[in-house]
């Protein structure tokens, strides 16, 4: 529909534009998201970006549900930072567990 609307009416809008203005509400809601989730696990933007190895900027800009170079690759990479923090914090808890029951350094998982 809003391609219609756009190509008829506004011939000087670009497929560019086009596509921003089609996906731009699902971005922002994926970006809400994400941001949530890492405030939730206490990462700062600064750090995020160290991680994903981005700028900070860029980051925000994904965040916001702006566009950004490669964001499926972005998004995928900043799941997976995220997964990989919650098991580290997992097994963290289950070695302190393993500590509280007694058992040694010999009957850790290496």
């Amino acid at each position: 529909m809003i391609k219609k609307l756009f190509k008829t009416h506004h011939p000087l809008v670009s497929k560019k534009e086009l596509h921003i203005q089609e996906h731009q509400r699902v971005w922002r809601q994926k970006g809400a998201l994400l941001k949530n989730m890492r405030k939730r696990a206490g990462i700062s933007v600064a750090d995020m970006a160290w991680l994903l190895k981005v700028s900070p900027g860029r980051l925000y800009r994904f965040e916001a549900g702006e566009p950004v170079r490669d964001a499926k690759l972005l998004e995928a990479s900043y799941v997976n930072v995220m997964r990989y923090g919650e098991m580290k914090v997992l097994l963290l808890e289950i070695m302190k567990l393993m500590e509280g029951v007694g058992l040694n350094d010999s009957h850790r998982i290496k």
